[in-house]
């Protein structure tokens, strides 16, 4: 059983290996664009509006790929703990849960993103 639990270890760090660097590609990539956008003297034909939105589409992808990858080594601590027992998997994968759902959703990144924060800065009295 303790060469399953490796193997399972392995496989999700290696999944997170290769999200990370797709990722690391895609943000290369996105740079590359950056630098190939059209003047500021052309930001209204359509050419500069489609090559904006290759970049956002691209930078998206990156981000997301990226953010798999940061999830699968999360997602990793918690998978040590059923090396102790399945009890002790499912508290750490549960704990994982938790803490990555108030990263997200409850903190203060989360709320400087928010909508009112450009509307006047409520955004910026919840979370954490």
């Amino acid at each position: 059983m303790w060469e399953l639990k490796c193997v399972g270890l392995v496989l999700i760090c290696v999944y997170a290996f290769f999200k990370f660097a797709w990722a690391y590609r895609l943000f290369n990539y996105v740079a590359i664009l950056f630098g190939g956008m059209p003047p500021a003297s052309q930001r209204d034909t359509p050419e500069a509006e489609a090559h904006v939105i290759r970049t956002s589409r691209l930078f998206e992808s990156a981000g997301r790929h990226f953010n798999r990858g940061q999830r699968a080594f999360f997602f990793a601590l918690g998978y040590l703990g059923w090396f102790v027992s399945p009890w002790v998997l499912f508290v750490t994968t549960a704990a994982v849960v938790v803490v990555t759902w108030r990263r997200q959703f409850a903190s203060s990144a989360w709320a400087a993103m928010a909508p009112e924060v450009v509307n006047g800065g409520e955004g910026m009295k919840r979370g954490h």
